[in-house]
């Protein structure tokens, strides 16, 4: 233990007779806290969604107006197959893609549940686990509200 403080005290005295070693000591912890808190940032946004519209009605429409009208999600195209879907994945032209189903405004009135289908990109796992939480936050959210009407 002797030895240990002996090295610390040497050290300690090292550093203050070394201007740039204590002003290295000092500014460096305060340009990491201020780097990871304020220039890196970890919220994802702008999250870039190919719709598929099987169902082409005004209410699908509706519903693909409504869940992109925030910031967070863009509508980054339509998605004509889901053959297609593979192949963007691979270009990482989306995040995630909403498929809205054949019979989707008809589902809407007679019945109580409405499938839609969300895959996302699992090419990094934090990214679409963050994706697939938000997309099902929103439709959630919208579903309640086509629910109240």
């Amino acid at each position: 233990m002797r030895r240990t403080w002996a090295v610390a005290r040497k050290e300690f005295l090292h550093i203050l007779r070394d201007p740039r070693t204590l002003i290295l000591a000092i500014l460096q912890p305060l340009v990491m806290v201020l780097l990871y808190g304020y220039a890196i940032d970890m919220d994802i946004k702008r999250l870039r969604v190919g719709i598929l519209d099987q169902d082409h009605t005004q209410q699908s429409a509706d519903f693909v107006r409504r869940m992109t009208s925030s910031h967070f999600i863009l509508d980054a195209g339509r998605v004509a197959s889901r053959e297609e879907i593979d192949t963007d994945f691979r270009r990482s032209k989306y995040h995630a893609v909403l498929v809205i189903p054949y019979g989707y405004s008809q589902s809407l009135s007679t019945e109580q549940n409405t499938p839609v289908q969300v895959l996302v990109d699992g090419a990094d796992g934090t990214t679409a686990a963050a994706v697939s939480n938000y997309l099902n936050a929103v439709i959630a959210l919208l579903s309640r509200d086509i629910m109240a009407k």
